[in-house]
């Protein structure tokens, strides 16, 4: 076989792996879909219709459902949710980033401003970024509304729904 052959050989074995790929991701969707439907909507529903608060299936596993909650700070609803963590004592929670850009040929003065940062800002774009990690602001606000807290709802983004657990 030539090396021609083999180049058409491969290029085809690859269209057809990418093919499958593609399928595949598009029924891992479809699954997570099925999974989260059945776990947020029609197990939560269906057990508290019938008034059941836990079930053990005929595998042994028990299904037991529980309040839970997504949060998630907009762009728009950031300037206001970090000064309400500030102002409420609960800063530490936000992670800062500070980053400083040089031009090409600066490496010299680069390494003086992060040896001197808080000294020398001049002449360089300085950006302050903030941001506070999806978990941890899930748990932040699960723990407060936990406790009975207040929590400011519409600047975290809080969605509560209840959830179908499934433990051994």
């Amino acid at each position: 076989m030539g090396d021609l052959q083999r180049v058409v050989q491969l290029g085809e074995l690859l269209v057809e792996q990418r093919a499958k790929l593609a399928e595949a991701e598009a029924a891992a969707a479809a699954i997570k879909a099925t999974v989260l439907q059945l776990e947020r909507e029609d197990l939560p529903a269906l057990m508290s219709e019938i008034g059941v608060r836990e079930i053990r299936l005929n595998s042994g596993k028990k299904i037991t459902v529980q309040e839970d909650c997504e949060a998630k700070i907009s762009d728009k609803n950031k300037p206001a949710a970090f000064r309400w963590l500030l102002d409420n004592g609960f800063g530490g929670i936000i992670k800062v980033l500070v980053e400083v850009q040089f031009n090409k040929g600066e490496h010299d003065q680069a390494q003086k401003v992060a040896e001197a940062l808080q000294k020398k800002y001049r002449n360089n774009q300085v950006s302050l970024e903030e941001s506070v990690h999806p978990s941890t602001l899930k748990a932040f606000v699960k723990e407060r509304m936990t406790a009975g807290d207040p929590v400011p709802v519409d600047l975290f983004g809080v969605y509560v729904y209840n959830k179908a657990v499934i433990k051994d």
